[in-house]
């Protein structure tokens, strides 16, 4: 499986989701109000810090190696491509 910043994020976005809480109420109780706001501020410079890594990562397939939009559209293959009829002229298709 191919591990992409959207994937990732996703994952990341869901286990924050369900720990975020629970440090947050302790960073509350330790530091008062200003606890959740601390944290807040952690937690997205943790962000910046991931997105700012993975956006110098190097790219999985090189620029040479990839192909334009318009060859990807040309050279795939659709389920109309499979199940439709071959026909040579519309005049051939049955219109029941």
């Amino acid at each position: 499986m191919q591990r992409t910043l959207t994937k990732v994020a996703a994952l990341l976005f869901s286990i924050g989701a369900v720990v975020e809480p629970l440090l947050a109420t302790q960073g509350m109780g330790v530091l008062g109000l200003s606890g959740l706001y601390v944290f807040s501020s952690a937690v997205h410079l943790l962000l910046f810090g991931f997105v700012g890594i993975c956006a110098f990562k190097p790219l999985l397939v090189p620029l040479e190696q990839r192909s334009s939009f318009g060859e990807a559209l040309t050279s795939t293959q659709t389920a109309a491509d499979i199940y439709a009829p071959k026909a040579k002229n519309v005049d051939q298709l049955d219109h029941t």
